[in-house]
C-alpha cells in the first residue's frame, strides 16, 4: 500500500503542488477504497464467539445418535437471555470493554523526533487525535453532517479534500439516529520522521457506533443496531519557514476502511446507517471478531453488492 505518494515531492512547501497532490489523493483514494466499504452480516453465534460463548457443544454421541447438522441460514438467530438496552447498547458485544471515545486511542510516549522536541511531538499527536475525534467521534457532528470543528484543525490547504471527499468523515443517514451514549474505540496512533519539519502519523482504530433501534424488544442480536467501522489512516503535519503558510499543519493522507455490520445502501452513499437485522446476504466472510482485530491485516473482499 503506497502510503508516501503526498509525502516525498520535493516541491511540497508550494500551494500549486498541494492542490495537485489533492486532486490526485482523492482519485486514487477513491478507486482503492470504494470497494473497501463492505457489509458483513454477522449472525448471533458468530457475536458470541467474540464475547462469551452461550451455546455449549453436545456431549459425544455414537454415530447413530449424532444430532442433525445445524441449519445453513445466515439470518441471525436469538441469544440466549439477550434483551437490547439503550443505555447500555455494547453489553454482549466485542467492544464492551473498550474505552469510551477517544480515550481509546493511545499514543507513544512523546521523544525528541526530527528536529521536533518532545512536547512538540506530544502536540502534534494530540491534534491529529483530535482530528480523529471531530472526524469519527462527535455524535452531533455525524448525526448533522457538519464538519467545521474537523477542517479547523487541519492544514489550509488540506482542508477542501474534507469538502471533497466527505468519506473522510462519519456521516449517518438520514432517518437513523445514534444513542445518547459514546461510541467504543479502540486504536493506537504511531509517529515517524517526514522531510525536514515534518511529522508522519498512522493511526489505526476501530469505532463501535451504537443506534436507537425503533423496536428495541425486536432485536435479535446486537450487530442489528451497533455498526463497526475499522479505519487505517495516514496524517502527516508540517511547521517551519521551508513549508508555505498554506501548508503548515495537519495533512490528511492515504486513507482504507473496512465496516462491519451495516447497511450496504447506505455505504454505497457514504453514509452509515446499521444492518438493522437485514437478512438478505449471503454467508459472511468473515467473523466479526477477526475483521475488527487490528493484530490482523485489513480485510478488503465483503458481500455487499458493488
Amino acid at each position: 500500500m503506497p502510503d508516501d505518494d503526498i509525502f516525498d515531492h520535493p516541491d511540497l512547501a508550494g500551494p500549486e503542488w498541494a492542490a495537485a497532490q489533492r486532486k490526485a489523493l482523492r482519485k486514487d483514494r477513491w478507486r482503492r477504497n470504494r470497494s473497501r466499504f463492505v457489509w458483513v452480516g454477522i449472525t448471533a453465534v458468530v457475536v458470541a464467539v467474540g464475547v462469551t460463548l452461550y451455546i455449549k457443544a453436545p456431549k459425544a454421541q455414537s454415530h447413530a445418535q449424532s444430532p442433525p447438522p445445524p441449519p445453513t441460514s445466515t439470518a441471525p438467530q436469538p441469544v440466549k437471555g439477550f434483551e437490547y438496552k439503550t443505555t447500555d447498547p455494547f453489553a454482549r458485544t466485542p467492544a464492551q470493554a473498550w474505552p469510551d471515545g477517544e480515550a481509546g486511542l493511545t499514543m507513544p510516549a512523546a521523544a525528541p523526533l526530527n528536529g521536533f522536541p518532545a512536547k512538540r511531538v506530544g502536540e502534534v499527536l494530540g491534534i491529529a487525535r483530535s482530528a480523529i475525534a471531530a472526524s469519527r467521534l462527535d455524535r452531533q457532528a455525524a448525526q448533522q453532517d457538519k464538519s467545521d470543528a474537523f477542517q479547523a484543525l487541519l492544514a489550509p490547504d488540506s482542508r477542501k479534500t474534507v469538502t471533497d471527499d466527505p468519506i473522510f468523515r462519519t456521516r449517518i443517514k438520514p432517518g437513523f439516529e445514534l444513542l445518547d451514549v459514546p461510541p467504543k474505540v479502540q486504536g493506537r496512533l504511531t509517529v515517524e520522521p517526514g522531510r525536514k519539519g515534518e511529522l508522519r502519523i498512522h493511526a489505526e482504530y476501530v469505532v463501535a457506533y451504537a443506534f436507537r433501534p425503533p423496536h428495541p424488544e425486536t432485536v435479535l442480536d446486537p450487530t442489528e443496531f451497533v455498526s463497526y467501522l475499522r479505519i487505517d489512516q495516514r496524517f502527516s503535519f508540517a511547521e517551519g519557514p521551508g513549508w508555505a503558510p498554506g501548508s503548515r499543519g495537519l495533512y490528511l493522507g492515504d486513507l482504507h476502511t473496512y465496516a462491519v455490520a451495516v447497511s450496504c445502501s447506505a455505504m454505497r452513499d457514504d453514509l452509515l446507517a446499521p444492518s438493522g437485522g437485514d437478512r438478505a446476504t449471503t454467508a459472511p466472510p468473515h467473523e466479526l471478531t477477526e475483521v475488527i482485530d487490528l493484530g490482523r491485516p485489513m480485510p478488503d473482499t465483503g458481500n455487499c453488492p458493488v
